[in-house]
């Protein structure tokens, strides 16, 4: 997978990598989300990617081919990276929100896995999302992967 032959939607989260931190590497590079956001994955009552920026994925995605797009995670546990990557592949898990049902099957990665980190020029990652990742327990960021990787396996349009 090419970010640079994607649609990139960014879901960063105030307490991980923040979309707009996401935003910045990718622009470095050339690249432009078509959308970008920042959640707080406490902050929700329902436990879920906050209704409105649903419905914007689902505005942006909605008759076209999951396969033309990505969606990068910024999450930095392991329970918010579960909900966000289910939100995007088999629909909102809190069944709240405009995803709710709604199973867009959307290839999702955590921008700590390789298969991204690897696509960014080391010091701009560094500069930017590599500053999150050390703050990280190593254990939480390995088991973050583990679990948008999964989901992605089973879930993701290939």
């Amino acid at each position: 997978m090419k970010l640079s032959e994607k649609k990139i939607i960014a879901i960063g989260d105030r307490d991980g990598v923040h979309g707009e931190e996401i935003e910045v590497a990718l622009n470095r590079m050339g690249l432009k989300p078509i959308f970008s956001i920042t959640e707080c994955f406490v902050c929700t009552a329902a436990g879920s990617v906050d209704f409105p920026n649903q419905q914007r994925i689902l505005d942006l995605v909605r008759g076209n081919n999951p396969g033309e797009f990505v969606v990068l995670l910024g999450v930095a546990d392991p329970e918010g990276a579960e909900v966000h990557a289910r939100t995007v592949t088999t629909g909102d898990p809190s069944y709240s929100g405009a995803l709710s049902e709604v199973a867009l099957h959307l290839p999702v990665y955590h921008v700590f896995e390789p298969e991204i980190k690897n696509q960014i020029d080391k010091s701009i990652y560094d500069e930017t999302i590599g500053v999150i990742e050390k703050s990280l327990d190593k254990k939480i960021v390995e088991n973050t992967i583990t679990i948008v990787r999964r989901i992605r396996e089973e879930e993701s349009t290939k």
